[in-house]
């Protein structure tokens, strides 16, 4: 289950399925790859941080998934 505040971002790179995982309020952003393991994390983001993150997510391309829909609904 995924925390409370969890904004999740899923796009395709070089034919593979990645996932990010941002919280906003504990400023940290966790990179998956396709089979879901994790690439990388980041702790520490200030909130001008995770505004840049959430545009540099929409400009490749990076769809949100929304708490409430299947994330097969944006594949």
């Amino acid at each position: 289950m995924m925390k409370k505040g969890s904004i999740i971002w899923i796009w395709m790179h070089n034919d593979k399925l990645l996932k990010a995982v941002l919280i906003e309020h504990e400023g940290s952003l966790s990179m998956y790859d396709d089979e879901d393991q994790l690439i990388f994390t980041r702790k520490g983001l200030t909130p001008e941080d995770v505004r840049s993150v959430k545009y540099l997510l929409s400009m490749i391309g990076a769809k949100r998934i929304d708490d409430k829909k299947e994330p097969f609904v944006y594949l």
